[in-house]
């Protein structure tokens, strides 16, 4: 009898031991107070403020000869009034595009920034999952649930595709696979 009751004990504590843990967190939360990712977004945005800060005196400038241009308009001959429009017109065109490509720059270090820290707190998730014994631990957002890290076990995509790749193939497909295998065949019988 008491040997029934401790093969009982040991089968459910071995069942016990077997259970999947799964956890979640919040990634809203994760993202908004990793400090990293707080100091690289404050970084950003004082980047573009500075860039920002550096054209709009060169654009209140423009703006001044243009206001300047259209008071001594009435005194100018068209043409000359033209060609001088036409070349302050072109010199904010140029700012703008300036702007636009040091925007463009700044954005794309930025993207790569975010990547990485990205990576950082994934990592950071899948290390304390794995060495705390979690089969899964999902994302939950505002923006909906995901799985943020499983278990290397748990990954049945493989069986999944030779499921469906075993399964019935049209016509077109059994004829494009035949044609594969006969270039394969080909090519392996001749010299090289």
């Amino acid at each position: 009898m008491k040997r029934l009751f401790l093969l009982a004990v040991v089968s459910v504590l071995l069942v016990s031991c077997q259970q999947e843990k799964s956890a979640y967190v919040n990634s809203s939360k994760l993202f908004d107070e990793y400090q990293p990712i707080k100091d690289a977004s404050a970084k950003f945005e004082k980047q573009q403020k500075n860039a920002q800060g550096q054209i709009q005196p060169q654009m209140q400038k423009l703006q001044q000869e243009y206001q300047q241009l259209m008071q001594r308009k009435e005194s100018m001959d068209q043409a000359a009034f033209q060609k001088e429009a036409q070349a302050i017109q072109q010199k904010a065109q140029q700012m703008q595009q300036m702007q636009q490509m040091q925007m463009q720059s700044l954005q794309k270090n930025n993207t790569a920034k975010m990547d990485s820290l990205n990576q950082a707190v994934k990592k950071a998730v899948a290390d304390y999952a794995e060495s705390n014994g979690y089969t899964y631990v999902f994302g939950m957002s505002e923006e909906g649930k995901q799985i943020i890290y499983a278990s290397e076990g748990k990954n049945i995509t493989q069986e999944v595709l030779e499921e469906l790749n075993g399964g019935e193939m049209d016509s077109s497909e059994k004829e494009d696979k035949d044609e594969m295998k006969s270039e394969k065949e080909m090519d392996s019988t001749m010299p090289k």
